[in-house]
């Protein structure tokens, strides 16, 4: 089956077709998620793989939105996204044309068992990253679902719940100020006393960061503009993106191509999209002269970012590159293929950009 790996989807995704032919039934569906193109948001409907087998690797358990795939031209049955993939060192070979994953290393003494007093709870991970469990309210017949959050000083309900339960018999009378989150801190995950293999000579290290909604997030440079600016990084765009809103904050027209094209996105398909050509743009320490990027609107995105992302690094940067990211320590190394570069493959005026929460 051909499955794209796309670090710019929290979520993993079947195709309808796939999903009919492979008897993959929907479990659940509700709610719109947040996506590029069209109008910016579809309806959600989750599917569930029991096993999902990636060369000779096995990954058990993988939650799935079932969707609707708009680009006929370029058949696929699926993505894999971020959640499918924490657990190993990635590594995208764009000149090779290979993915391989490798596990975290751990340590090799196994946990200890729990003591009398202590109980254990089973917990889930949302699409966005959020540890949830079952909880039971006196007066309710059904569990509900909760995030666990160790940040928050004060437990909460939704209003939709309140609103569907009548649980507005509980008031205590009192009103309080809640400080929400604007901003957010992440730690590294532990590892074994074993340090990582250290980077050969000409590959370069790059932070990354987590969104709130989980995509991989770092900084790039544009020339002529003075602030770094947070991009996401997305195996599964063949083209990079700028934002409507960055493209109009910073006088960015100037660098307007003349060409159009039509763009593939998760939520549809959106045609006439402007195209930049970037004169200068600059990843950590690696420089791209004249790169297209496609000018989209990422406001759909950015609504459950948690920060302010204003474009996307896509394919069309990438593919010169050996790509590995290291989930645990928050870290992409790009190692330069060469003349071993693939070979651009948006000449036909299309795009796919399927960056999903």
């Amino acid at each position: 089956m051909r499955f794209v790996i796309d670090t710019g989807s929290g979520m993993s995704v079947v195709s309808e077709e796939t999903a009919r032919r492979m008897n993959i039934r929907a479990v659940a569906r509700g709610g719109l998620a947040r996506a590029v193109g069209g109008g910016g948001k579809f309806e959600i409907v989750y599917g569930f793989l029991s096993q999902l087998d990636i060369g000779d690797v096995e990954v058990d358990n993988v939650p799935v939105y079932i969707r609707h795939f708009f680009d006929d031209g370029n058949p696929t049955d699926g993505y894999i996204g971020i959640a499918a993939l924490t657990k190993f060192v990635a590594t995208v070979d764009y000149g090779a044309r290979t993915f391989s994953l490798a596990r975290q290393r751990s340590s090799n003494q196994q946990p200890a068992a729990p003591g009398p007093n202590v109980i254990e709870i089973p917990l889930r991970t949302t699409a966005s990253g959020f540890l949830s469990s079952d909880v039971q309210i006196e007066g309710l017949t059904k569990p509900l679902n909760f995030i666990i959050d160790t940040g928050a000083t004060v437990s909460v309900v939704s209003k939709a719940l309140v609103a569907r339960s009548d649980l507005e018999r509980f008031a205590h009378g009192t009103r309080m100020r809640v400080y929400g989150a604007r901003t957010f801190s992440l730690a590294r995950q532990r590892s074994s006393n074993q340090q990582p293999a250290a980077p050969g000579p000409n590959v370069i290290e790059i932070p990354l960061r987590t969104t709130a909604s989980g995509f991989l997030s770092s900084d790039v440079q544009i020339e002529g503009l003075t602030k770094p600016l947070n991009f996401i990084i997305d195996t599964g765009a063949t083209v990079s993106v700028v934002s409507k809103a960055l493209v109009a904050r910073s006088d960015l027209e100037r660098f307007a191509h003349g060409t159009r094209m039509r763009v593939y996105g998760a939520a549809g398909i959106e045609d006439d999209v402007k195209l930049l050509m970037l004169p200068r743009f600059t990843l950590g320490t690696l420089v791209r002269e004249h790169l297209p990027a496609a000018v989209l609107d990422l406001d759909p995105v950015n609504e459950t970012a948690g920060f302010d992302q204003s474009g996307i690094v896509g394919g069309n940067f990438l593919r010169f590159y050996r790509v590995t990211i290291d989930f645990q320590r928050a870290l992409m190394r790009l190692e330069p293929l060469g003349a071993n570069a693939p070979p651009a493959d948006t000449s036909n005026g299309t795009g796919t950009v399927p960056s999903e929460p």
